[in-house]
């Protein structure tokens, strides 16, 4: 499966590799959060390739985000680690259309540590 899950105490790692659609993003979190929901999500993208994820599947994809930010409660937030300029770009772009109908809050990394730290950091 081109997405593994790591659980840890306090968030849920999300690694992907190879090309992803999606329709695999939304079904692994929906499986994921469906049972076992976690406010503090990482999406570990360094080994994958999105090209594919393009600005029209943003809606679709932030519209089910939304519903699952229903299931992870007040507080909850997903950080996106990307390997290219190109790619924290367009998942910037990602970010913005899901934070305008989803309570969840987005960031976009190019390091992991930094997003590790901004998922475990002050949310007030």
């Amino acid at each position: 499966m081109p997405i593994e899950i790591h659980e840890y105490d306090d968030l849920v790692e999300f690694v992907c590799d190879g090309e992803l659609s999606a329709i695999e993003i939304m079904t692994v979190s929906a499986d994921f959060h469906r049972n076992t929901p976690r406010k503090l999500a990482l999406w570990n993208l360094l080994g994958a390739q999105i090209s594919y994820f393009r600005a029209e599947h943003f809606p679709k994809v932030a519209d089910k985000g939304a519903e699952l930010g229903r299931l992870r409660g007040d507080g909850a937030r997903n950080a996106i680690v990307v390997s290219t300029p190109d790619e924290h770009l367009l998942l910037k772009a990602y970010s913005s259309t899901a934070s305008a109908v989803s309570s969840v809050e987005h960031q976009v990394f190019l390091d992991r540590d930094a997003a590790v730290a901004w998922l475990r950091g002050d949310r007030d």
